[in-house]
């Protein structure tokens, strides 16, 4: 069977029917024919991060990605949320790197602010990421709220 038409089954499993045995399924039968498949082991490491909060298994799949593709900017983004919460530095720093090839990517600059906001606690710089957002896309939604949430973190601080 083809490589594309697995991953895409895989996806549609997962998404559609959430059905996240099945999807893994079709993405270890791609790993079978071509076991550095980059989409393979980028849906495998985000799916045992984001559904099954596995870290150390994702971990695995998505530092063999980064061995052979250490400018995909999905991977970057997965790379950091996975060092989230054991190395901020590190998150920051998969994010900036994203950010350098492509600056622009409202996805990344949101992330970046998230992080200011949540965990490294600099709103400034996170408003900035916000506002760039916005600057790029100014119907972005989750800027705007994010935003909210900033401005309101503020001046609970200020009262």
């Amino acid at each position: 069977m083809d490589i594309s038409l697995l991953n895409e089954l895989g996806i549609i499993y997962i998404s559609k029917y959430k059905d996240l045995k099945t999807g893994e399924e079709f993405f270890q039968r791609i790993l079978e024919i071509d076991n550095n498949n980059r989409r393979a082991l980028l849906n495998l490491g985000i799916l045992y991060m984001c559904e099954y909060n596995n870290y150390i298994k994702a971990k695995e799949y998505l530092y063999k990605v980064y061995e052979n593709y250490p400018e995909d900017i999905i991977l970057l983004n997965s790379l950091a949320y996975l060092n989230l919460f054991v190395d901020i530095n590190k998150s920051e720093e998969y994010l900036i790197k994203a950010l350098d090839l492509e600056p622009n990517n409202n996805n990344t600059i949101t992330n970046l602010g998230n992080l200011y906001m949540e965990h490294i606690i600099n709103h400034k710089l996170s408003e900035k990421c916000y506002l760039k957002v916005l600057e790029l896309d100014p119907e972005n939604e989750i800027a705007y709220n994010n935003l909210m949430i900033l401005y309101s973190k503020k001046y609970k601080r200020e009262d």
